[in-house]
């Protein structure tokens, strides 16, 4: 029954109900939605055949370093940093002559160079041997006058040594207030007696004034004689002379033969080669001498002083000489 009534509801009356739904609000609704999805859409732009512009590169960043910002401390987990050294091109570097000098047979301990001394004044210094183990002392003014010398002995144990301490006093009297000095220092050969070994110092002496004392240590030989040994047998008239040392002046080396006596065999002088004045250097000559019969001679070397008159330094060895 209520299906029939339906159908005739639907049958009889359609108009009716299409106005019903026209004037209803949902009507407009679901017709504006309608038109809204059946809209036509725009069309996808054409492609274009132009070639892609390329994109730039980003710039690589630059990193800026706080140069002001204190570094934390190093610990254990900090990295290490390797630096690599630069390469250099090989280039020749010419050294100076490995040259090894022996110890100073004759020191001057006190006083040391550029001690300001007033009279009298300690002297203490190291040799050996010397003939009966006597040790020489004398100083000079800046005009080389002689103004103190005397002789003092070395403190060695008879049998034992050769060599040992020696202590001495020097009074002098100058007329000014200071001037230069000189103190000398020799030893002797013990075969003859003859001068075998120099050393000096140079001070400023003082009539007044409190003194200034230095103290030198041990040091090497201020000159040296490698060619020849002690005791060598030399013969044919002329001996080859090789050393090695420094000086204080730019005056010229003199190498002396003499006989027992002190008398003057043969001489020559030659220039000590070195960098400089003070700066180690080498020094080679060939020196003639005359003698008429085989005898002991020594040959010296001797540097001169261009201030004070007088030696600097002497050193020598003793030789059998031939004719």
């Amino acid at each position: 029954m209520a299906y029939r009534g339906y159908a005739r509801f639907c049958r009889k009356e359609p108009h009716r109900t299409f106005r019903w739904w026209t004037k209803s609000p949902i009507f407009f609704v679901l017709l504006l939605t309608v038109v809204g999805c059946s809209a036509p859409t725009s069309l996808p732009p054409e492609p274009t055949h132009e070639p892609p512009t390329p994109s730039p590169i980003p710039a690589t960043p630059t990193i800026t370093l706080d140069v002001s910002a204190t570094p934390g401390p190093l610990t254990a987990a900090t990295p290490a940093v390797v630096v690599e050294s630069s390469q250099t091109l090989p280039t020749t570097t010419v050294n100076p002559p490995a040259i090894s000098l022996p110890m100073e047979q004759l020191r001057i301990y006190q006083p040391g160079p550029g001690s300001q001394v007033v009279s009298p004044f300690r002297v203490a210094g190291w040799g050996g041997p010397s003939y009966k183990d006597r040790v020489r002392m004398r100083l000079y003014g800046e005009d080389g006058r002689v103004l103190a010398e005397g002789t003092t002995w070395l403190h060695v144990l008879e049998g034992v040594a050769q060599a040992g301490r020696f202590y001495g006093e020097v009074p002098f009297e100058i007329h000014g207030v200071a001037e230069a000095g000189r103190l000398e220092i020799s030893m002797y050969s013990y075969r003859d007696g003859q001068l075998s070994h120099l050393s000096t110092v140079d001070l400023t002496l003082l009539s007044v004034g409190n003194p200034q004392v230095y103290y030198a240590t041990d040091g090497p030989e201020k000159l040296t004689i490698f060619s020849l040994r002690e005791e060598s047998i030399i013969e044919g008239g002329r001996v080859n002379v090789q050393g090695a040392g420094w000086v204080n002046t730019d005056l010229p080396l003199t190498v002396e033969i003499l006989d027992r006596h002190g008398d003057i065999l043969g001489s020559a002088q030659v220039y000590l080669d070195a960098p400089a004045i003070g700066q180690l250097g080498t020094f080679q000559v060939e020196v003639p001498y005359e003698t008429k019969l085989s005898q002991w001679a020594r040959v010296a070397v001797s540097e001169h002083s261009a201030d004070i008159p007088g030696l600097i330094h002497l050193t020598s060895v003793e030789v059998w000489l031939k004719p």
